[in-house]
């Protein structure tokens, strides 16, 4: 029956080759650390043989389009299809096999997924939402309703994954130059 086997999804996963993984240091951490956790995901994932290279991008947000030195973005070009002829070396089961493999890093945490099969369809291939305040209120408060926001979309069953990427609490320093002083040093 034809219909025993639809995707339920708006467009399904395709094995385009590709399989980003995404990995998290505590919210402040240094690029020194971050670089250490991006050497481990890449230990990892390296031993498979079906993939052909990895590239490595420490202190860059995949899922945010920013430079943060607590996350790494991973890109893993896997061998071509003809090299890949079983089920379990296609890229969504590779996907779940390096996300078993990466919880056991030592820092942070990193997942695996596969980039969607329409590009623009966020980086995932799910969806984007943003919240706004607009009214002038705390980060801490913002922080708060954003937690209850996604806290509520975790207890649907068609939504997994959620999360945020506003983290209230990464240390912030504002600096103010003088700039005349620091010309004439």
């Amino acid at each position: 029956d034809m219909f025993k086997g639809m995707k339920t999804g708006l467009v399904p996963d395709e094995d385009q080759g590709t399989i980003f993984v995404f990995g998290f240091n505590p919210p402040g951490s240094s690029l020194s650390r971050t670089i250490e956790l991006s050497e481990e995901i890449n230990s990892i994932i390296k031993k498979d043989p079906n993939v052909q290279n990895i590239i490595t991008l420490a202190g860059y947000d995949f899922t945010t389009s920013a430079y943060r030195s607590h996350t790494v973005a991973t890109i893993i070009k896997l061998k071509d299809w003809k090299e890949r002829p079983n089920d379990d070396q296609n890229a969504m089961n590779l996907l779940t096999k390096f996300s078993g493999q990466l919880m056991g890093t030592s820092e942070g945490f990193s997942f695996a997924v596969v980039p969607p099969a329409i590009m623009g369809m966020s980086v995932t291939g799910g969806f984007d939402m943003y919240i706004q305040d607009r009214t002038g209120g705390s980060i801490e408060a913002l922080q708060k309703v954003t937690n209850a926001v996604i806290e509520k979309a975790q207890s649907r069953p068609e939504l997994f994954g959620t999360r945020t990427s506003l983290a209230a609490n990464i240390p912030q320093y504002q600096m103010e130059v003088d700039l005349e002083k620091a010309k004439s040093k």
